[in-house]
């Protein structure tokens, strides 16, 4: 092994090291000195797409991982996450940040987005894209809707194919309680493998299962053209 090889080793080494040695200050009782925290480096500038530490420049010093999440990964080593609100969060100081990489430097998602909705500490999406892409992994299913739980993307179900359960696109997304309610384009929701000929432009995921919401006189859906609005006021929803 050549020396500089060698010497990069060390350098990520320490770095790593660096990294949960600050991990376990942070855990501790002891209390960082302002003057402590100016000497931290700031862990957002060394972060790859998919919340693993670039160590290129072989950086010297201790991370600052407040307001940060750490996972140890087998293959891929720490991976960081943002922890949620506070004063250290990354957003805290106007920083942007990714949702997620295709696993080779691109976006997880491959077109437009109309809508979003927040339920606890997930985010739901809506739009025109398909086949979510999660760190090089191809979700199917996730076609038009998918959820992010601060780390992974996920699919809302399938369709009997294996694709997404919804076939056109979301412009309007909802939440009331635990219910996700859909609009948009499509209809006939596949829920499993069973079609929802009366989920026409508009559904509800409940987090395991889609339904339609009531039905026309034929069994086909009660709206009879596309959704672009919806809203919840207490246990109402209104749709346009």
């Amino acid at each position: 092994m050549s020396r500089k090889r060698i010497a990069s080793h060390f350098a990520r080494l320490a770095a790593i090291l660096a990294l949960f040695g600050a991990l376990a200050l942070v855990n501790s009782s002891w209390a960082i000195s302002p003057a402590d925290a100016a000497d931290l480096l700031p862990v957002n500038g060394f972060l790859n797409d998919d919340g693993t530490l670039n160590l290129a420049s072989a950086p010297h010093g201790t991370f600052d991982l407040r307001g940060w999440n750490v996972t140890l990964d087998a293959v891929r080593g720490p991976v960081l996450a943002p922890a949620g609100s506070g004063a250290h969060t990354p957003s805290a100081v106007g920083d942007w940040s990714a949702l997620g990489s295709n696993g080779v430097g691109g976006g997880s998602l491959n077109y437009h987005v109309y809508a979003l909705a927040v339920s606890g500490s997930d985010l739901y999406v809506g739009g025109l894209f398909t086949d979510v892409n999660n760190y090089g992994e191809t979700l199917y299913a996730a076609d038009y809707i998918a959820k992010w739980d601060g780390m992974n993307w996920s699919e809302l179900g399938s369709g009997s194919s294996g694709n997404g359960s919804l076939n056109s696109y979301v412009y309007a997304l909802a939440v009331s309680g635990s219910d996700l309610y859909v609009g948009g384009y499509f209809t006939n929701v596949n829920n499993s493998g069973t079609t929802l000929t009366a989920a026409d432009y508009i559904a509800k995921w409940d987090g395991t299962n889609w339904s339609a919401l009531g039905s026309g006189s034929s069994g086909d859906g009660s709206l009879n053209n596309y959704v672009y609005a919806l809203a919840v006021s207490g246990t109402n929803l209104y749709v346009g």
